[in-house]
């Protein structure tokens, strides 16, 4: 977006310097404020996308994180059926 600066600083500057000096310094002034704005947008945009991309999740850490899950449900299913089997076997023991 080009930067366009107030008609009064240009009049000021056209009655000190004359009508051309003026325009040349206000177009340098404006050309100035643009390119410094769109750097400054660009910069602040790829900062985001690094700060973005930085935080989420990607894909091989989710299937990573799925995998140690998996392996753990599996593990305390195993616990589980363990001693779901000794109680199994006491009740069975005291019933006789």
């Amino acid at each position: 977006m080009q930067a366009t600066l107030p008609l009064e600083a240009f009049e000021a500057l056209e009655k000190s310097l004359g009508k051309e000096e003026a325009k040349k310094v206000v177009r340098s002034i404006e050309t100035t404020i643009t390119d410094l704005t769109e750097y400054r947008w660009k910069s602040s945009k790829d900062e985001l996308l690094d700060a973005m991309r930085a935080e989420f999740v990607t894909r091989d850490l989710l299937e990573r994180r799925n995998a140690e899950l998996r392996a753990d449900i599996i593990k305390w299913m195993f616990i589980f059926w363990c001693g779901q089997i000794g109680v199994i076997f006491a009740l069975l023991k005291l019933a006789r």
